[in-house]
């Protein structure tokens, strides 16, 4: 970083890091949550209660999707900002 003289690429390169971490850890509470209404209901499942699958939510508001457009625009915006990087000549290939 300390050889990075440009300041919208070293802010491009700093936004890449902090969004990657920003959708693990929508991901990872995505999955927990999911985690913990799956064993909620099996849980109830196995105390003989009648149970409405509440995880049919996490499918009907579309979260597996909303997972994946957020991994791919990080993808896009780190291809450019890795791309960004190369003109700069900063990296040697």
């Amino acid at each position: 970083m300390p050889q990075v003289d440009d300041k919208e690429l070293l802010m491009s390169i700093w936004k890449a890091y902090h969004l990657m971490k920003t959708t693990q850890n929508m991901i990872d509470g995505c999955l927990l949550i999911q985690k913990e209404v799956v064993m909620a209901d099996l849980q109830r499942f196995d105390n003989g209660e009648q149970i409405v699958m509440q995880m049919r939510l996490f499918y009907v508001n579309e979260v597996p999707l909303q997972m994946v457009d957020a991994c791919e625009s990080i993808a896009e915006f780190t291809r450019e900002t890795i791309s960004k990087l190369e003109k700069s000549r900063i990296v040697e290939r």
